[in-house]
């Protein structure tokens, strides 16, 4: 089995499009990843770097990305998994699309993030992520909460489809299962 995707850094001639990760935009090196925060080091720092008549839109994205990644339990999201993408370097710089979406805690029980929310990398509760949202993205409370209620959906949507699948196939048991450790489930929108 593989998952074949077509190339984001890719432009439909083969050559490349400007692409930089968080670890560049906040001149680090590869191995300090892990050092930042969600506020500053990715919301704060694309606001400085994005520039395209989308980036409202685009840090909604990103808000949601980081929310979806705290749903999915991805221990994982450093900085060089988020990142920028520009066809020229004086126009416009969007955020790069979703990539590298695992999650870590099937395999890591006690993971946590793998950089701070609120000087912490325990799990937020959805109150912390709606303070995020308000702050950092700018965003209404209504439309925080209308985008956490639609991850929290999905994930439920998703875990229903887990169980089924688990049920037909006896050899996911251990894996699919991992999903569900210690009662674990999305609960974003409270």
């Amino acid at each position: 089995m593989a998952l074949v995707i077509d190339r984001f850094d890719l432009r439909p001639d083969g050559t490349y499009r400007g692409y930089e990760d968080f670890c560049v935009l906040n001149a680090r090196r590869t191995d300090e990843k892990y050092r930042g925060s969600y506020e500053t080091s990715i919301m704060k720092r694309f606001q400085q770097f994005a520039n395209s008549p989308h980036v409202n839109d685009d840090l909604e994205k990103l808000f949601t990305l980081i929310a979806l990644n705290c749903a999915l339990r991805n221990g994982d999201a450093h900085l060089k998994n988020f990142g920028i993408v520009y066809d020229d370097v004086l126009g416009e710089a969007r955020l790069a699309p979703v990539y590298d979406l695992v999650t870590t805690a099937i395999y890591l029980p006690k993971d946590s993030m793998a950089l701070t929310l609120n000087g912490t990398t325990k799990w937020p509760r959805a109150k912390e992520l709606q303070r995020l949202g308000e702050t950092r993205m700018g965003g209404s409370p209504s439309r925080v909460k209308q985008i956490l209620e639609r991850i929290e959906a999905a994930i439920s949507g998703t875990s229903t489809k887990v169980r089924a699948y688990i049920k037909e196939h006896e050899e996911f048991a251990e894996t699919g299962n991992g999903c569900f450790r210690n009662g674990r489930k999305a609960r974003l929108s409270r």
